[in-house]
């Protein structure tokens, strides 16, 4: 059972800071000081308010610079930010800080938000698949489930933070492992104060698509009427390499459209020939031994009339 976040939508208009920048020529005005209107703030939940940041240099109030708004717990609040203004909204019991920042210069407004509904509670974390096989380069799918203390679990993958203890080696965002290199890495998730972690093995690249070329490596699907044209097939691995399987016993070409173009599937491997104008699908299939599916892939093949 997947359960809503709590969320809530207000308009909210944009306030401008107070001044404006410098003319400095090619110079950007850089801040040195920050503070935000309230500094405090008690929210419900589900209630909006906007916040206001205002930035210094020197003493003197300077804008026209991106302002980025942060929240140090979404699970309390979120915030949306509409340059300097901020529009901060209570999402569950607790407080957070809420921060705005630009260049080396920030400010904090602490919340405090009350008035939510009161039910189970988070008791741990659940992770699958645990533990975690990813090739070189690839991306698997990853899960983390709330258990609360009813019972009922939560899918909060896109809501938890990861953290790596070798980052070198696998990273994880949302519900995606990323393998970076060859080895071994225990990932964490975090949510509502509470972790759970997996350990993750990076393998050998493996193979993940196909695609076609010409023989000159492009992708220029052009023969003319009587002429040929070499194409090859590339298997193509998870680390980006790619191998060369345009002959290989396992590989199939195929044209979808024979009468205008044929494809040699034996002794000369992905040899097109132009039958009559038009266009024919050709595509290959690659069923191979280190891959645990079937790799396939097609392009259009244009066959040119004779010159005249």
């Amino acid at each position: 059972m997947i359960r809503a976040s709590v969320c809530a939508a207000a308009a909210v208009i944009a306030l401008a800071i107070a001044g404006c920048a410098e003319d400095n020529g090619d110079q950007t005005i850089v801040p040195d000081g920050a503070t935000i209107t309230p500094a405090t703030l008690a929210l419900t939940v589900d209630e909006t308010r906007n916040v206001s940041a205002a930035f210094t240099r020197d003493g003197a109030a300077v804008a026209g610079f991106p302002v980025v708004w942060t929240t140090s717990n979404p699970q309390v609040v979120s915030v949306e930010s509409f340059g300097a203004t901020g529009a901060i909204i209570g999402v569950g019991n607790g407080s957070a800080d809420v921060t705005a920042s630009a260049g080396t210069a920030s400010a904090v407004v602490h919340v405090t938000v009350t008035g939510g509904k009161t039910g189970p509670t988070v008791q741990r974390l659940d992770i699958a698949p645990d533990p975690v096989a990813v090739p070189l380069g690839g991306v698997v799918p990853i899960h983390v489930g709330a258990v609360y203390s009813d019972g009922t679990e939560t899918e909060v993958s896109d809501r938890v933070q990861w953290s790596s203890d070798a980052a070198a080696i696998a990273t994880a965002a949302g519900s995606s492992v990323t393998g970076v290199a060859q080895g071994t890495a225990n990932l964490t998730a975090a949510f509502q104060g509470l972790t759970a972690s997996v350990a993750v093995t990076v393998g050998a690249a493996a193979p993940h698509a196909m695609k076609i070329r010409t023989a000159a490596g492009d992708t220029n699907f052009h023969v003319a009427i009587g002429g040929t044209l070499q194409l090859a097939g590339k298997e193509v691995f998870t680390d980006g390499t790619e191998l060369d399987v345009t002959a290989d016993a396992k590989a199939s070409w195929t044209s979808g459209t024979p009468a205008t173009a044929t494809i040699n599937n034996t002794t000369s491997k992905g040899l097109v020939t132009g039958v009559v104008a038009g266009t024919a699908l050709i595509t290959v299939t690659l069923n191979a031994a280190d891959s645990p599916v079937i790799l396939t892939t097609n392009v259009t093949l244009t066959v040119d009339p004779a010159l005249r």
